[in-house]
């Protein structure tokens, strides 16, 4: 699902052949739904477990890991995380157990030890209740899950780099 920006991504991917991969783009349209909006739209076209990756950031995760440690969670949801401890940006979110049982995108410096790596892995239904055609933000998805004790997490160990803007992309 692409919102601004689609036409630069669209150019670039095309079908995604020359990247080995099968890419079909949709467009959020005129009205932007966020990100948990978006993906409530096209469920009906993911799979049974789906990834939800950031788009401004380069990160490194153990993809085949995190699915297997996903199945036998039996979670809705898995957030990778790093152990951040404010060091490259403040930290957000909070694990217990298996559990990520907080997640805070403005919470201050000090709160917590742990970072949204800026992946994460679904099942569809994660996103039970949500109105399709309603605006949602992937924050209130994860917050809700976090809320009930429906979303894992999985440890990564290598600094991710923002790459949202050209003087972060320059930079990594």
């Amino acid at each position: 699902m692409l919102g601004d920006g689609a036409e630069q991504v669209e150019r670039h991917v095309g079908d995604g052949r020359r990247f080995g991969l099968s890419v079909r783009h949709v467009e959020d349209g005129p009205r932007l739904r966020g990100t948990g909006g978006s993906i409530v739209h096209m469920l009906d076209q993911l799979s049974s477990t789906f990834w939800v990756p950031y788009g401004d950031t380069l990160l490194q995760v153990p993809i085949a890991e995190v699915e297997e440690s996903f199945r036998r969670s039996g979670l809705k949801g898995c957030m990778t995380v790093l152990e951040n401890r404010d060091r490259w940006e403040t930290s957000n979110v909070a694990i217990e157990g298996r559990y990520v049982v907080a997640y805070d995108p403005a919470a201050r410096p000090g709160m917590y030890q742990y970072i949204d790596y800026g992946m994460l892995l679904f099942r569809p239904d994660a996103f039970d209740g949500l109105d399709r055609e309603e605006t949602c933000g992937l924050g209130e998805v994860i917050t809700r899950l976090a809320a009930v004790l429906e979303l894992g997490w999985f440890r990564v160990t290598e600094r991710f780099h923002d790459i949202g803007n050209e003087r972060t992309y320059r930079e990594t």
